[in-house]
């Protein structure tokens, strides 16, 4: 594998270039690596596929938070929060999900309940009728991706989320086509066989060296031995 290759090729794609340096901006990059990498690229290489065999697809990017999480900006949309919002967590009391998420009924804001409510209509929509926007909900509707026209709905809260075009396609193609290339397989350079019997540096020669001493030494071994039966077998 091409190990150095491979270094390279993610640094120059994943370094804030104006302050290399700059630790906020080491966190947000290296986010975006693990998200291109793990959930990004292969959802986008899935789309593809599906559009190529011109299945419908919607698909949206979730940039909104929980805002009763009140959850630091550089974490505020991790990847699944969205399963509370489909569940319907700000309508339920906090009973019906585990302790460890410290789930709180009084927490839940109107934008958090707007949210919930669009999840689970969409959802059931897509069931239903295979569109989750059969109408507008809350005011949101999604788009049908096409080849060479990537809708998806981008969604920050019901108030204000927007249909885009083709989703970090630069980045999604680096690890779906690029990176590939350049993860290659370095053929090993053996030196010359005849080397083995001049330079006795490298292990094989070592071990080549050796094994010759030690068949040279038992075949003496043996000579001697024959020489000594004979000559006992005379007497």
């Amino acid at each position: 594998i091409n190990q150095d290759g491979i270094y390279r090729a993610i640094k120059y794609q994943y370094t804030y270039w104006p302050d290399p340096s700059n630790i906020t901006q080491i966190r947000e990059q290296y986010i975006n690596m693990m998200s291109d990498f793990i959930y990004r690229a292969p959802v986008d290489h899935i789309i593809k596929l599906l559009v190529e065999q011109k299945v419908p697809v919607f698909f949206y990017v979730m940039n909104t938070t929980i805002e009763a999480f009140n959850y630091p900006q550089w974490r505020k949309a991790p990847h699944d929060i969205e399963h509370l919002l489909l569940t319907g967590a700000p309508f339920m009391d906090q009973e019906f999900f585990p302790e460890k998420l410290h789930l709180d009924k009084a927490a839940w804001t109107n934008n958090d309940r707007n949210m919930s409510h669009f999840f689970m209509k969409a959802y059931t929509d897509f069931a239903r009728w295979g569109n989750p926007s059969v109408q507008q909900i809350l005011g949101l509707h999604f788009e049908v991706a096409t080849q060479g026209s990537l809708k998806y709905l981008n969604l920050n809260t019901t108030y204000n989320s927007t249909v885009f075009l083709n989703y970090r396609q630069t980045e999604s193609a680096f690890w779906t086509w690029y990176l590939p290339t350049v993860v290659g397989i370095i053929v090993p350079t053996y030196p010359p066989f005849t080397e083995y019997w001049w330079e006795p540096k490298e292990p094989l020669q070592i071990a080549f060296w050796t094994m010759s001493g030690t068949n040279l030494l038992l075949v003496v071994v043996v000579v001697i031995f024959c020489i000594l039966w004979r000559n006992a077998k005379r007497y």
